[in-house]
């Protein structure tokens, strides 16, 4: 629908399926490549999956492309 933040190394937008929102994370391979963050994304996508929590968004699915992973989380 719309992008709601901005940051060093992606995206994140606003998407509607149904009624339902969601939070969906772009995070471009070839930023995160040439730093040392690289390590972070699938750490991220890690604690995500781990974590049962109310104070921490819940990741519903991942995907990914030649240039761009994708984090579908929930939306609050």
């Amino acid at each position: 629908i719309r992008a709601l933040a901005r940051g060093s190394y992606g995206r994140v937008f606003l998407a509607r399926k149904g009624d339902d929102y969601f939070a969906i994370k772009v995070i471009k391979k070839t930023g995160v490549r040439l730093t040392l963050d690289a390590d972070l994304a699938p750490i991220e996508e890690k604690i995500l999956n781990l974590t049962d929590c109310d104070y921490v968004v819940k990741l519903y699915y991942t995907f990914q492309t030649e240039r761009s992973q994708f984090l579908v989380m929930e939306y609050l």
